[in-house]
């Protein structure tokens, strides 16, 4: 499978209450959103065809993680999350 780059596709900033402090979501759910919006964005890239929902969130998936990896940020605990709800 050709791996590609999403164009547009911003990384999710982190959230932060006006004092500063994190608010309640976790970097799991930070890397969910990634993978969600990257899918998305192949879906749209190949003209909004329908059918490849799996191969999509399974190549963002891999794409965010891989990402991730090269930048020293893989927390262990919201790989596992991510990759344990996309086998479900």
């Amino acid at each position: 499978m050709k791996q590609t780059k999403a164009r547009g596709v911003r990384p999710v900033q982190s959230h932060h209450a006006h004092n500063g402090r994190k608010t309640g979501r976790s970097s799991a759910d930070d890397v969910r959103v990634r993978v969600a919006v990257l899918a998305y964005a192949f879906y749209e890239r190949r003209g909004r065809e329908d059918g490849h929902d799996v191969d999509d969130w399974i190549q963002a998936e891999k794409t965010i993680l891989e990402e991730m990896a090269s930048h020293g940020k893989s927390d262990q605990n919201s790989l596992n999350i991510v990759t344990a709800e996309a086998t479900d």
